[in-house]
């Protein structure tokens, strides 16, 4: 059996106006290079038989592009405030497209490459009609990297000296990384990577009485992959949780199912998102 599926995807933000607020025409691009693909094998015993069995292996490959190339609003002290964009009376005034003197920007680049890829297999022992033995492993191998290039304030064209093109660029459009020796630019064109290398599996008996009754129990080991974070945060590491169940389905009477379980998780390095409302309080 085979499975395979491919995604791309290319998204243009435009926004803006009030008078105040003005972001560019390409302001905001998710692409072009936004694919996810994906490939699965799996190679399954025949059945009815006292052992059947599954092997598989899979792969999928992340590849996201994010251009950013926002000029504020309102220029330094004696610096323009653009009045272009859509304004409060819904008509649109045109903005300029290249950089305006005396008017920051916010270059912003990055290339995302994140691959999951695992090899796994499932044995399943039929001792009789009404018991049944499973068991699973699962190899995984998780890789996750960006790359940056950042760079805030700039206030002028690209000169001589300051002529390096971000990676990524945007064909016709101004992405240009500052000149090298600025702190920006080397500390945000270093990748940063988040790699796991790490085994699942799951263990499980299930029994079936008679009568419509179903009787399971098992243990099972999964996890959430790490990701990759700016320079200087805290990492971001793998997530593991093990799940010890035992349950009952069943149906009661013709057209009335009902069912019943009991589990108990163990989840290891839960981490969360938080909105810090003061710099005080950390990262």
């Amino acid at each position: 059996r085979s499975l395979t599926s491919n995604i791309q995807m290319d998204r243009l933000q435009v926004e803006g106006g009030d008078s105040l607020v003005y972001q560019s025409m390409t302001g905001f691009q998710l692409g072009p290079g936004m694919r996810t693909w994906s490939q699965e094998f799996n190679l399954i015993s025949p059945e009815g038989k006292k052992i059947d069995w599954l092997v598989g292996l899979y792969k999928n490959d992340r590849h996201t592009e994010l251009h950013l190339n926002i000029p504020f609003g309102i220029g330094p002290i004696g610096g323009p405030a653009l009045n272009c964009g859509w304004q409060y009376n819904s008509s649109w005034t045109p903005c300029p497209t290249s950089l305006v003197p005396g008017l920051p920007r916010f270059f912003w680049n990055s290339v995302d490459e994140v691959i999951h890829q695992a090899v796994y297999g499932q044995v399943n022992f039929h001792f009789t009609d009404k018991w049944e033995l499973t068991l699973e492993g699962r190899h995984n191998e998780d890789d996750n990297r960006q790359t940056r290039a950042t760079f805030l304030g700039a206030t002028t064209a690209p000169t001589a000296s300051n002529t390096v093109v971000c990676q990524g660029n945007i064909e016709g459009q101004i992405y240009y990384c500052p000149p090298p020796g600025y702190p920006e630019l080397t500390a945000n064109l270093a990748p940063y990577v988040a790699k796991d290398n790490l085994p699942t599996y799951k263990v499980g008996v299930n029994w079936e009485p008679g009568g419509g009754n179903f009787i399971y129990a098992f243990y099972a080991r999964g996890y959430k992959a790490a990701q990759s974070v700016l320079a200087g945060l805290p990492l971001i590491h793998e997530e593991i949780v093990d799940d010890y169940e035992i349950g009952w389905k069943g149906t009661l009477r013709p057209g009335l199912y009902a069912e019943f379980g009991v589990y108990s998780m163990d989840y290891q390095d839960m981490q969360l998102g938080v909105f810090a409302t003061s710099a005080a309080e950390g990262r």
